[in-house]
């Protein structure tokens, strides 16, 4: 996926998804010097590494 294809799936910015992979969360590979793409299944992955949204939590 582009970078832009990859924010929308992850539903944040294109600038936001940026600090995430610049923050060393992700990392894009490149096809060449101007191609960048991400796997699905390792965003996959990470997305499960990420803590659950409030509604989500079991009871404490």
């Amino acid at each position: 996926m582009t970078t832009n294809q990859a924010a929308a799936y992850w539903s944040m910015s294109p600038r936001s998804f940026r600090s995430l992979v610049n923050a060393g969360v992700l990392k894009p590979r490149k096809l060449g010097p101007r191609m960048i793409r991400y796997s699905r299944a390792e965003m996959d992955a990470v997305a499960e590494t990420f803590p659950a949204e409030r509604g989500d939590r079991p009871p404490a």
